[in-house]
């Protein structure tokens, strides 16, 4: 019974030491990117339970065919005295930097801000390097295993295209209209003598001659709007013309009517 006692004390006493170690943390430590993607993440130091840590040594790893470093951003102020030698190495894949504490630290406490560049798809995983450490007041280097962090990169799909369908422009077609001009109609008397050897007989007739002057149909492009004009137009252009015809077979009738009765009265006298 006693040494099952002495056991769970001993238990007691280290746990808390296995739980919290020292170490090197990152946040966010997960994520999912596409390449050409920038990816963020935070750097802390966290010292063990009752431990105090006066200074680091910061050294990360990461793939450098897939992340590009393009900023490495140290945090000042607070605990934090100093960092000394930083360095970031886009070819060998490595960042270092190392940091001073006054007074030291006993609580977890950010020291940097990295910002990668996503170069290449597949899982990238950004690691502690083995050499990093944590010191104490008494230079004893107090680093457990850090936890990495891991990002899933990814080569975004194409978007989808999209055509856009133009339907042809279309044109309305004139209205086309048959115009006829109308016909004109010329009648006119001749007077015909004719004597037999039979007698002395007289016998007139009258020959009407008709001739008909037949315009041919054109065919005339107009508007719709248009056309009833156009036909009251040209009606009206033959019942003028019709009307100057009676008024000079009018005039002439007259004027020999005067002149008979010039004659007769120039006689009498």
């Amino acid at each position: 019974m006693k040494k099952i006692f002495i056991i769970a004390l001993m238990f007691a006493v280290i746990s808390p030491l296995m739980v919290q170690a020292a170490n090197f943390t990152f946040v966010p430590a997960i994520g999912n990117y596409n390449t050409g993607d920038t990816i963020t993440t935070d750097v802390y130091v966290n010292p063990g339970a009752g431990e105090t840590i006066t200074a680091t040594k910061v050294k990360l790893t990461f793939p450098a065919d897939k992340l590009e470093v393009t900023n490495y951003t140290p945090v000042s102020g607070g605990s934090i005295l100093a960092h000394v030698g930083t360095a970031t190495d886009n070819t060998a894949g490595t960042i270092v930097d190392n940091v001073a504490f006054n007074p030291g630290i006993t609580t977890s406490t950010k020291v940097a801000t990295i910002t990668f560049t996503a170069k290449a798809d597949g899982q990238t995983t950004v690691a502690v390097a083995s050499d990093a450490k944590l010191l104490d007041s008494n230079n004893t280097d107090k680093t457990a295993t850090s936890p990495a962090a891991v990002f899933n990169v990814a080569v975004p799909a194409p978007a989808p295209t999209t055509q856009e369908t133009t339907e042809p422009e279309t044109t309305p077609e004139p209205t086309t209209t048959q115009v006829t001009a109308p016909t004109t109609t010329t009648q006119s008397a001749v007077g015909s003598e004719v004597t037999t050897g039979a007698g002395s007989s007289e016998s007139t007739s009258e020959e009407a001659t008709i001739d008909e002057e037949a315009t041919p149909t054109d065919e005339v492009v107009v508007d719709a709007d248009n056309a009833g004009d156009a036909q009251v137009a040209a009606a009206a252009s033959t019942s003028k013309s019709s009307n100057r015809w009676y008024y000079v077979l009018a005039g002439i009738v007259l004027a020999g009517i005067f002149f008979i009765i010039w004659r007769r009265r120039r006689r009498n006298k």
